[in-house]
């Protein structure tokens, strides 16, 4: 028999690029390399590059005017016949959610009577703003996905212990013979670009970079904090901060201009890859204010020998080993991450050693071999063994 075809729906493709462009890259490489036929969906075309990067990987690229799931929108008819002419048109045997805020794709599914695997980015028990957006509260989305899904595939032990929680305390959904199974697969990246970055050379000033959509929830104001208590503690290490011009950043930056924000914050802009911003940071920090449930910028910096210092909050303590790849510091608590920072900004064999195994650790538990196998893993466990790839 043939490959298996499989419908890959992504939820968002702007004209920059973050976590949810590049993740599903990722998933695209991985299920290719298993030889899967992929048809990938989109909710609209904002980047070119990005689109010859998934066309280059897949069987055919679909945007469709699609959106999330809200509480209390039904799935909207237009939409879910496009899906399901899609399903028909290319022989789709499963269809692969990105994440768990899209509808029609799993109802396409449901109604083809394919299965429906739901890829959990998210950690709506510490994201309010994400729940705020789709209109409830996080038991709901969970309880939804669960009811949706026949695979979960989550991106961290985290996104795991969030529905093992949620199975405890409401309906018996979690109970049942029909309960999704859920298996973790944790996130890679393109390693590549990063590798080819040397480590952090001994000079006398010191940058600590930060990699983020610069929204208030991404930890801006505890950066602030951390670089407020870093101009006494380190005179000489600069703030870097990459990423989109936000509101919130905007604001910072017109602080600093009347002499209300600290010196040393410095704004590099957009990076349109995470090796451009880190070949010119001696480490990264990770102060998000919700909990992430993986954290891609850290396992970035893993990756390019950068000692990554964030809170032991969320998934991050799955990624940085405390005091070896880096420092936990305990959750909102940005002048301990300042006295981190300050310390390795004194130390640079500790600079090197750090970053040296957090590279190691990046390659034998985050990489895009062991992502394939994983994947693996999980589609044979949906797909008939004599279709499942070799």
């Amino acid at each position: 028999m043939g490959r298996p075809s499989i419908l890959l729906c992504g939820h968002q493709a702007g004209e920059s690029l973050y976590g949810a462009e590049r993740s599903l890259l990722d998933v695209l490489r991985a299920l290719n390399e298993l030889e899967f036929n992929v048809v990938v969906t989109l909710p609209g075309a904002g980047s070119e590059g990005y689109m010859q990067a998934l066309l280059a990987e897949s069987l055919a690229v679909a945007v469709l005017p699609y959106g999330w799931w809200q509480a209390g929108k039904a799935p909207e008819a237009v939409t879910l016949r496009h899906f399901t002419g899609l399903i028909r048109r290319f022989g789709i045997d499963a269809v692969h959610a990105n994440t768990l805020m899209l509808d029609e794709p799993l109802q396409a599914a449901r109604q083809a009577g394919i299965p429906a695997l739901v890829h959990v980015r998210e950690l709506p028990a510490h994201d309010p703003s994400l729940c705020t957006t789709l209109g409830t509260d996080a038991d709901t989305v969970g309880r939804r996905v669960l009811a949706l899904a026949d695979v979960v595939i989550a991106n961290s032990q985290c996104v795991i212990d969030y529905f093992a929680a949620l199975g405890l305390h409401t309906d018996k959904h979690a109970q049942t013979a029909s309960a999704p199974q859920i298996h973790r697969v944790a996130n890679t990246l393109d390693m590549v670009p990063l590798l080819a970055l040397p480590s952090p050379k001994a000079k006398d000033d010191f940058t600590v970079g930060m990699l983020s959509s610069n929204q208030p929830k991404k930890g801006l104001t505890d950066l602030e904090i951390m670089a407020s208590h870093l101009m006494t503690l380190a005179p000489r290490v600069r703030v870097a901060i990459f990423g989109p011009r936000t509101t919130a950043l905007e604001a910072l930056l017109a602080r600093q201009g009347q002499g209300l924000a600290p010196a040393n914050l410095e704004y590099r802009g957009y990076v349109a890859h995470p090796a451009q911003a880190l070949n010119v940071v001696d480490m990264l920090v990770n102060l998000s204010r919700f909990q992430e449930s993986f954290g891609r910028t850290v396992l970035e910096a893993m990756v390019a020998t950068r000692p990554v210092v964030c809170y032991a909050w969320g998934a991050l303590p799955e990624l940085v080993v405390d005091n070896v790849t880096g420092h936990l510091v305990p959750f909102a608590e940005p002048e301990v991450a300042a006295r981190r920072v300050a310390e390795l900004a004194r130390d640079h064999s500790r600079v090197v050693a750090m970053g040296r195994a957090g590279r190691e650790r990046a390659g034998e538990h985050f990489s895009q071999a062991r992502m394939r196998r994983r994947l693996k893993d999980v589609y044979s466990s949906v797909i008939p063994v004599d279709r499942a790839p070799g």
